[in-house]
């Protein structure tokens, strides 16, 4: 009974399987879709405040070092200008005594010095010095302090008189470590404020910023603190921008003027760590537990409306593997699966008429590939062919003239028009023919040939161009213009066809005839490209049956030993290649 009458007569009720997946889809994608969009707002929003939040924060913090740096200079700039003690120390000379006042006045400014940085949060120093008279006045109150101002002065004090520095507050590398300096000069009087870097990152850590964080300090294009921690970030500090630059999910930037040509960065990693909140937290396991819910409902239905069907269904189609026939009795509650039952039978009809079709394919595609394989061509041939006229143009030979565009005329015509998959021995000889004639034109005494065939090879049939390959490859890697080599084009029969060419030349090379011998793509680019697809060619054509065999000859010479059946009769069409034996006869 056709499977349809035995559902009929069942009556068992059916379900649509695409509608009942369609519809559990589109609510369970509803449910999914609205869940990771209120999750993705929220956790954006979040992160964006505490994005905004740690930018805020860092703007403040470098708008208070530049609110110090610049009353700092402010400050230095009031000193020079209104402090007249400075001037008189300026006019002594180096080889006077000082007088009393003069000490009291250096002491005053050494103490005025020493307490200008007691309200900020960070260490900066101050000196003053005249460079006439080698006078010099610090704020350093303390050991450490003067030993540091002891190891750095004498980079600071050189040049100084040359105003190599320039006005404002720059970096440098003093004994090293990276200091925050401002030189101002009047009337050769020069006051140094210098500020370690790391006191300045210490007075910027803040614990929004949460524990891995780091500073860079940036002067130009020149990165002084920080760069082994932007290379291992893989951050190139010359792509930020100033302000606020979010990397990836975890990681932001801040990018803030300090002074001038100086910037300071500040790279966050889980700058968002805080951002989970316990309510945002409670909807989102409300909703997982809505979808964990739909998921077992889900189950539940696909179980019974669709795995159970399809598992039916899957061992009639399993039952092919060993019995390559299909039974189409099949009960099952979905239309879709009873179509494919149907359609499953008048497919295992279909199979041999599709395995008939395949081979019929291939056969095609291996006569095209064979097509395009006797289409290889030498343009260096014919160019030389073209040159040769020309130089016996000029000197008026006539008559190698008409032979040699004879020649080439009926040699094209055999490479142009040969399209079959078969051609006959007399055929290709008689090209080969037409092709040694050419060439002895060209080298004239170099090299000479002879053709030795059994006439009952003549009719035999076989690929196009087969022979034509190895005797272009012996006048290629033999011939020239000193030494005479001989051609041999033999053939024979015995069980099978048997062509062989020899040539008195250098041979094979060892690396090339062990490729050959074991079989071995010697192909590279252009290069023997003739040779590998004869080696094919042969193969589809004659499969077991058809050998190329490649050998030395002792004494010296290459051997190409041709084996192929004896197929007088193949049913093949010579088309216009009879029209070249025409013109012979």
């Amino acid at each position: 009974m056709h499977p349809k009458g035995v559902i009929a007569a069942m009556k068992v009720k059916k379900y649509n399987f695409s509608k009942i997946i369609s519809a559990i889809s589109i609510i369970l994608s509803m449910i999914v879709i609205l869940n990771f969009t209120t999750m993705l707002f929220t956790m954006q929003n979040l992160s964006k405040g505490a994005a905004e939040l740690n930018k805020e924060e860092f703007k403040s913090d470098i708008a208070g070092v530049n609110e110090n740096l610049n009353a700092i200079q402010s400050m230095m700039l009031a000193e020079l200008s209104s402090d007249n003690e400075l001037d008189k120390l300026l006019e002594e000379k180096s080889d006077r005594n000082l007088q009393i006042s003069e000490y009291a006045t250096i002491k005053r400014l050494n103490t005025l010095m020493a307490n200008w940085s007691g309200d900020l949060r960070y260490n900066v120093q101050y000196a003053i010095y005249l460079p006439s008279n080698k006078i010099e006045m610090n704020s350093c109150v303390q050991g450490d302090e003067f030993t540091v101002w002891r190891g750095i002065k004498q980079q600071l004090y050189k040049d100084i008189d040359t105003l190599h520095y320039k006005s404002g507050w720059q970096i440098m590398n003093l004994n090293g470590k990276n200091y925050l300096v401002d030189i101002i000069q009047k009337n050769t009087i020069c006051s140094i404020s210098y500020i370690e870097v790391k006191d300045v990152f210490q007075f910027l850590k803040n614990k929004v910023y949460g524990k891995n964080y780091y500073f860079a300090l940036k002067e130009n294009k020149t990165v002084y603190d920080g760069k082994k921690q932007l290379i291992e970030d893989k951050i190139e500090s010359k792509n930020l921008k100033t302000g606020l630059s979010i990397l990836d999910m975890g990681t932001l930037a801040i990018k803030s003027d300090l002074q001038d040509d100086i910037s300071i960065m500040l790279v966050v990693h889980d700058y968002n760590r805080e951002t989970s909140v316990f309510n945002v937290q409670i909807f989102m396991l409300i909703m997982l537990a809505v979808v964990v819910g739909m998921v077992i409902l889900f189950i539940g239905i696909i179980n019974k409306t669709i795995l159970y069907p399809i598992s039916k269904f899957n061992e009639n189609v399993e039952s092919l593997k060993s019995t390559e026939t299909y039974d189409p009795k099949t009960h099952f509650q979905i239309k879709e699966l009873e179509n494919a039952s149907d359609l499953m039978h008048d497919m295992v009809v279909r199979i041999k008429k599709l395995k008939i079709d395949i081979y019929e394919k291939t056969l095609e595609q291996q006569k095209t590939k064979m097509d395009f394989l006797s289409l290889q061509i030498e343009p260096h041939f014919y160019l030389n062919c073209l040159n040769n006229i020309f130089s016996m143009a000029q000197m008026h030979q006539y008559a190698d003239i008409q032979k040699l565009v004879g020649c080439v005329s009926v040699y094209l015509r055999y490479i142009f028009k040969s399209s079959d998959v078969l051609v006959s021995a007399k055929d290709e000889l008689y090209h080969i023919e037409k092709y040694l004639e050419i060439q002895k034109m060209r080298y004239q005494s170099g090299f000479s040939y002879y053709i030795d065939v059994d006439e009952k090879l003549l009719n035999t049939k076989m690929p196009p161009l087969i022979l034509q390959i190895f005797v272009e490859n012996s006048l290629k890697h033999t011939v020239n213009w000193e030494d005479e080599i001989e051609i041999r084009i033999t053939g024979y029969q015995k069980e099978k066809a048997y062509f062989v060419i020899e040539d008195t030349g250098d041979g094979f090379s060892e690396e090339i005839l062990k490729k050959l011998q074991n079989k071995e793509d010697i192909s590279e680019g252009e290069k023997h490209i003739g040779i590998t697809n004869a080696i094919a060619r042969m193969a589809m054509t004659f499969g077991e049956e058809g050998k190329i065999t490649f050998e030395n000859v002792p004494g010296g010479g290459a051997r190409v030993l041709i084996e192929m059946p004896f197929l007088e009769e193949a049913e093949v069409a010579t088309g216009d290649t009879m029209s070249v034996f025409d013109e012979k006869r």
